[in-house]
């Protein structure tokens, strides 16, 4: 038997066609690995968070090998019956004395062989990578495995195929289809409308790649193989007319197996182990008790265009799902969501029961905690409540001029969110239940125990969301605990008002921050009356973190004298033009809280809330304001740089992608001038 193999693995790794697929996988491996490693590089320069070496090269790597790996067991199968008939050598597959076992185990195991030559250049890759970075190792196992479980499969099916066809060509173009076939299947099985945990191979490839052991999957994965191997015994019984029933039997059993897998098989979290070591796809015990406790099934809808980030949903769902098994996943579109919706960018709805909650894509945090956040802030409505402040004048959700706020309210509703009025002259408490105290532009003078309500709602790590106006009341001992002022004047933005804005005082902001509050903000934003803000040095806390969120352009300039019919410039009486911060975000760990100050409110009135990106803007700064910390699992990503050194900067920029193909090259060039020489000199005698 091993001479056999070793007869057609040689006999494969003459051919030319073998040869150059070899020869362009490597190729094509090599550079994707460098790219991959000067990207990572790039990244890392641009602070972007989650960083990770597996995630950002030898995670898609992996995918790039699995293409590899088919594309070599496509064109090997392809030649073995073929190359027999080529040279009329049928006979000895059809009448050789070995079993029709032992026959199609020699063919795959040819094939076999042939398709590890990218996995072992994949296998090198990732050593030096783990030498020279802190990888997972267990995430390394489990990949290389997976590839390996691939091979085997997919070359029981197209050396099953190509035993039929006496042509490579023929045989070539039905082992694609059969592939593509196979592909469709998988994909098939493996969507939501099937919903069967069946699926042939591409749901493990996923899973063990991320470090995830699901029992029930690998046992359908197994019964699958075992079912196209035995497909395999009953297509060689066929070409060679034997007359046995035992390869009719094993298909008959290997199916009987993988239905009954399917129907009994299960995806019980307790047969699932997560063996990454940041914990990916699970969850403290807390917060897994919590989702499993749920009566109802957690149902997360997606609009998400670009569908290279499904994935990142997907895989965060399945965490999910692994303690609510009920729950649904679906992606959809903006053209299928009602024509009333308010929410115009890519977003994430999350709904258990009747409660509902959105927050906007991408994520400023791993998926997989943001959708835990999101079922616990449902779980917890009840008692996360957004607070209005009344009673001094503020602009109000219910009120009916264009200074109150009745269109920002109704969009808060759509989001899930529960409205409340508190008006603390009569109520001399914040509630528990508050999420975020909003304080919308006071214009009449505090009480004493109203300032010392909310200074102790602050301390107490409370989040609070505040817009100015000039000349409002805000009181200043609230002004001392955020350590933020306002600047005195109306900020007046000339170039937007030669643009075309109605009034100078309408300053149409340009610049945006790395904060998360901008986020997907695509368009400009108008602030009407809006008044800069800056951080108060003497009273700034060393426990809080300042970060600035909007700044205006430096043609903006702070007018003493707003209500005068020509406004101009008057630098003698104070008036200043520079780029004047306009939002403000303070963030303390050590109370999990968080709190914006905006130098404006009628940004987000009704008569202003719809021009440019506003809208969105706003209820950008509520999705970072309700973000609830959850503890990470574990440690994320540990490998989240490479230790570059002369010989990996040579390693991953030339050895791989040039080097090692050319010396591949160069022993096809000797074998090739040897071969040709031996025919040389056996025609001269």
């Amino acid at each position: 038997m091993g001479k056999v193999i070793r007869s057609l693995v040689l006999n494969l790794l003459r051919r030319k066609s073998t040869q150059v697929t070899l020869l362009l996988t490597f190729v094509g491996i090599g550079v994707f690995a460098t790219l991959s490693y000067q990207n990572f590089f790039y990244l890392q320069a641009q602070n972007i968070d989650q960083l990770s070496v597996f995630n950002e090269i030898l995670k898609p790597l992996s995918g790039l090998v699995l293409v590899a790996q088919i594309l070599i067991i496509i064109i090997a199968s392809s030649q073995l019956m073929p190359n027999f008939h080529e040279r009329g050598q049928q006979g000895l597959v059809l009448n050789s004395p070995l079993s029709n076992t032992s026959i199609a185990v020699a063919l795959v195991s040819s094939v076999f062989i042939l398709s590890l030559l990218p996995h072992a250049y994949f296998i090198l890759i990732s050593f030096c990578f783990y030498l020279s970075s802190d990888l997972d190792g267990w995430l390394l196992t489990t990949t290389s495995v997976v590839l390996i479980a691939g091979s085997l499969l997919y070359g029981f099916v197209s050396v099953a195929v190509s035993l039929f066809f006496e042509k490579t060509l023929t045989a070539m173009i039905f082992v694609i289809g059969a592939m593509l076939l196979l592909f469709g299947v998988d994909e098939l099985l493996r969507s939501s409308a099937i919903n069967l945990p069946i699926s042939i191979y591409l749901d493990l490839f996923l899973h063990l790649r991320s470090g995830l052991i699901d029992l029930p999957e690998i046992f359908f994965a197994l019964s699958w193989m075992l079912f196209f191997f035995a497909l395999l015994i009953f297509a060689m019984q066929r070409l060679r007319h034997s007359k046995s029933r035992s390869g009719m039997v094993l298909v008959f059993s290997s199916l009987v197996l993988l239905v009954a897998n399917g129907i009994f098989g299960s995806s019980d979290s307790k047969q699932r182990w997560d063996i990454s070591r940041g914990k990916l796809h699970s969850f403290k015990s807390h917060i897994a008790d919590q989702i499993s406790d749920l009566k109802a099934p957690i149902l997360v809808t997606a609009v998400i265009n670009d569908e290279a980030n499904h994935d990142e949903i997907r895989q965060a769902f399945e965490a999910i799902k692994q303690y609510n098994e009920n729950s649904l996943l679906e992606f959809t579109s903006h053209q299928a969501l009602a024509a009333n919706s308010q929410i115009s960018d890519q977003f994430v709805t999350l709904k258990i029961g009747t409660q509902q909650q959105t927050i906007r894509y991408p994520f400023d945090r791993p998926a997989k905690e943001t959708l835990a956040q999101m079922v616990i802030h449902l779980t917890s409505r009840a008692d996360q409540w957004l607070t209005f402040v009344e009673g001094h004048g503020e602009a109000s959700p219910f009120g009916k001029t264009n200074r109150d706020i009745g269109l920002f309210y109704h969009s808060l509703k759509e989001l899930g969110w529960p409205i409340a009025l508190q008006n603390l002259t009569k109520q001399n408490f914040i509630s528990k239940n508050t999420r975020v105290l909003i304080l919308a532009a006071s214009k009449t003078k505090w009480l004493p125990r109203e300032i010392d309500t909310v200074i102790s709602y602050l301390e107490k790590g409370g989040n609070l969301l505040v817009l100015r106006e000039q000349n409002d009341s805000l009181p200043q001992e609230i002004q001392n605990y955020l350590s933020i002022k306002s600047n005195k004047g109306i900020l007046i933005d000339w170039q937007g008002y030669q643009s075309g804005t109605p009034h100078p005082a309408i300053l149409i902001v340009n610049q945006f921050t790395s904060h998360v509050a901008n986020t997907n903000i695509n368009s400009l934003l108008a602030f009407p009356w809006s008044v800069g803000i800056e951080l108060d040095e003497e009273n700034r806390n060393i426990d809080n973190e300042y970060q600035t969120i909007l700044k205006s352009h430096r043609g903006v300039w702070n007018e003493f004298n707003s209500g005068e019919k020509e406004l101009s410039f008057n630098q003698e009486i104070g008036e200043q033009q520079k780029g004047f911060n306009l939002a403000f975000s303070v963030e303390n760990n050590k109370l999990n809280q968080r709190i914006i100050v905006v130098g404006d409110s009628s940004f987000l009135s009704d008569s202003a809330i719809n021009n440019y990106a506003n809208r969105q803007f706003s209820l950008n700064l509520i999705s970072w304001l309700t973000a609830q910390n959850i503890e990470a699992s574990g440690d994320q990503h540990k490998d989240d740089f490479i230790r570059t050194t002369p010989i990996t900067h040579f390693l991953y920029n030339w050895l791989f992608s040039l080097i090692l193909p050319l010396l591949f090259l160069l022993v096809i060039l000797l074998l090739q001038f040897r071969k040709t020489k031996q025919i040389s000199n056996e025609s001269e005698k």
